[in-house]
């Protein structure tokens, strides 16, 4: 998974940065790894183990604006990416989930509490035949104002749309789950 943020790193992570993000847990194996010649992410060790491993992006909050990503999900019947927002301490707030399930790609908006997702909120969005291929990437924009939560996956014109008001702010993380293979 690659996440966009405002700290001095071009959207490609092209040089290397200092790791950006701190596990929320055990479970968050994450390093810098050189993807492409040249093109730096943030990749989740290959861990098979049914837990969410999640990290958290230091030093930055949102309340209101808009979170842009891109993740690569490997081949899989049961690969997710999940990036989580408003965050508080005590790891409540919202989480945006793709699953990739063989070529079909489904978006979730849940409520999350004690970092673990909790409550679905919104209906799940599928998108038939969205993966062509193994180490493609895809980009993720949850666009937050206020109480209204939008989530689109590649300039879909299909996406979640869903208003909940329970987390105003908080930080920004991603996870995974369920992986064979780095994410």
């Amino acid at each position: 998974s690659v996440v966009n943020h405002s700290a001095p790193v071009d959207d490609n992570l092209s040089q290397a940065p200092a790791p950006l993000f701190t596990p929320r847990d055990d479970n968050g194996k994450w390093r810098v790894t050189e993807d492409t010649p040249g093109n730096y992410v943030y990749e989740q060790a290959a861990v098979k183990d049914n837990l969410d491993h999640i990290a958290t992006l230091d030093n930055e909050t949102i309340e209101n604006g808009v979170i842009t990503g891109k993740f690569k999900l490997q081949y899989d019947s049961d690969a997710r990416a999940t990036f989580y927002f408003r965050m508080d301490e005590n790891g409540n707030g919202y989480a945006a989930q793709v699953k990739r399930y063989y070529n079909d790609a489904y978006l979730y908006l849940y409520l999350v509490t004690e970092n673990k997702l909790s409550t679905l909120i919104s209906d799940d969005v599928q998108f038939s035949n969205f993966f062509t291929g193994s180490d493609e990437r895809h980009n993720i924009k949850i666009d937050l104002q206020g109480n209204l939560i939008q989530v689109y996956l590649d300039n879909q014109t299909r996406g979640i749309y869903q208003r909940h008001s329970l987390y105003r702010s908080g930080s920004i993380a991603i996870g995974t789950y369920g992986l064979d293979r780095p994410a």
